[in-house]
């Protein structure tokens, strides 16, 4: 499912550095080695095993976009509040768990791939179309998976700096992750999707709902979690008034967070994404739709 929105534009560089793995993925380097030509019973068979040294340089890749990206975005909260932007992640508990969602992305990218190209292979195109159709292919792909990767990121890097920093007299996190109703979820364009759209009519929600409903409503989504938080201003400039008056100190990736207490049991406590892949999320979907009827 998509949200036609229109798309934005291709990060030339991340299709580059994805592309080698992409493409061996599903075998289209026709040009020093053209295959003869394809049945569909061969054609079924072809590419149903991805190397494993492509999916684990698609799994680097990816990770390595989401840790860059991922810092980024917690530059640009901390500027939000106030903050000179000073964040470089370098806790391995965080490192280890954007690995561990790139190389689930890694996964599944190439299964897919694996799939859509024996297709390709098994149709009764010619040789050129089938390099020209497995190219678009791999165009496709990289945009939805960039478009994934800037989504997650952006929702855990704020979440994590709103749970993980701390915030005088209490000493605990700028806000309590689940019960403050600060996250919004912003729907972008004319033509979003229901799915979307349901979910903006539940705002607003608190850190632990969002992150359980996760950075991507389904694949294509360009919707996005409010992070200026126009929205409410007036939650903001409390922020920015404690921080100006020294009571907050923010996060800056080390692995030991200012806020008191252990930072994986937060993680795991609050800040989970519902397990089950796309159907899980809609899953979840449902039972926040449940509750908001129940209370209104």
């Amino acid at each position: 499912m998509t949200c036609e929105h229109c798309a934005p534009p291709l990060d030339e560089a991340f299709h580059a550095e994805i592309g080698d793995a992409l493409r061996e993925a599903v075998a289209i380097d026709y040009s020093t080695d053209p295959p003869p030509p394809l049945s569909r019973e061969i054609g079924a068979h072809v590419n149903e095993i991805m190397p494993d040294s492509a999916r684990e340089d698609m799994a680097e890749t990816i990770s390595d976009r989401m840790t860059a990206r991922y810092e980024d975005h917690a530059r640009r909260f901390q500027e939000q509040i106030g903050a000179d932007p000073d964040f470089s992640l370098t806790a391995e508990w965080k490192r280890k768990k954007l690995e561990q969602q790139a190389r689930k992305m890694a996964d599944s990218l190439s299964s897919t791939l694996r799939k859509r190209a024996a297709a390709i292979d098994a149709s009764d195109m010619t040789l050129d179309e089938r390099i020209a159709a497995k190219k678009k292919l791999i165009e496709y792909k990289t945009r939805q998976l960039q478009e994934i990767v800037e989504n997650e990121t952006n929702l855990q890097a704020q979440s994590d700096q709103l749970v993980h920093s701390r915030r005088e007299p209490h000493g605990g996190g700028l806000v309590d992750p689940a019960k403050d109703e600060i996250m919004y979820f912003r729907n972008l364009g004319p033509n979003t999707c229901d799915i979307c759209i349901g979910i903006n009519a539940g705002n607003p929600y608190t850190v632990q709902q969002a992150t359980t409903l996760g950075g991507s409503a389904h694949p294509n989504c360009l919707c996005e979690w409010e992070m200026s938080w126009a929205v409410d201003e007036k939650k903001m400039n409390e922020l920015q008034s404690a921080y100006s008056s020294g009571d907050i100190q923010m996060w800056d990736g080390s692995s030991r967070t200012p806020r008191t207490g252990s930072a994986t049991a937060r993680q795991s406590r609050y800040m989970g994404v519902r397990k089950g892949g796309w159907k899980g999320r809609r899953i979840q979907q449902k039972i926040n739709r449940t509750r908001r009827e129940r209370n209104a």
